[in-house]
């Protein structure tokens, strides 16, 4: 049974210390850390953490946000975390990654294009 002050999330540490990625699940949280090697945030379904957003805006210069965008809500709530993270840092560049499917549905190189496409 999970405690109640647990995080509602699981962070997977990269080597890389400047980026995150969030994302729905773990497979695609794997699936990532082995395309960027940067920090990824498995959220665990789409529920936005207030905490978390503001954690990202202060640690990062980059966060990314994959989720599977196969839903108006899945959608809403990408923009939502893109929108919570620029509240709380208005230095923080954010991004999302517009795929309807997960991370873990592409190799490592569609990954890495995916998300370095957005720059």
């Amino acid at each position: 049974m999970r405690r109640k002050d647990a995080p509602s999330y699981t962070k997977i540490a990269g080597t890389n210390p400047k980026e995150c990625c969030l994302v729905e699940d773990l497979l695609s949280g794997l699936a990532v850390l082995q395309s960027l090697n940067c920090d990824v945030f498995v959220l665990h379904g789409t529920n936005i953490d207030p905490t978390l957003m503001h954690r990202i805006a202060g640690a990062y210069d980059r966060a990314i946000v994959w989720l599977d965008n196969d839903s108006d809500h899945v959608c809403h709530q990408a923009e939502l975390m893109e929108r919570t993270i620029k509240m709380y840092s208005n230095t923080i560049e954010t991004e999302r990654v517009l795929s309807l499917s997960d991370p873990k549905k592409f190799t490592k190189h569609e990954i890495w294009e995916a998300i370095n496409g957005l720059n």
